[in-house]
């Protein structure tokens, strides 16, 4: 058995894979060296994955009882 030839037939697109970027890692996204904003407590335990994935260094301070500035440091 012999395969058909065709010439001239485009690639598809592929379909993007998994999900969109969240808020919270657009806005670090966005972040300068310096530049620091504020998220919920709830919020705190997706920075350092989000940092990790990014390769940026960052740190925390508690400035309330349920929010926390994020600066990037690197």
């Amino acid at each position: 058995m012999m395969f058909n030839i065709e010439k001239g037939v485009p690639v598809p697109r592929r379909e993007p894979r998994g999900r969109e970027k969240g808020e919270l890692r657009l806005t670090m996204e966005k972040l300068e060296v310096g530049d620091s904003f504020i998220v919920t407590e709830k919020l705190r335990c997706q920075v350092p994955n989000i940092a990790r994935l990014m390769k940026i260094g960052y740190t925390t301070r508690s400035v309330g009882e349920d929010a926390v500035r994020v600066w990037r440091l690197s």
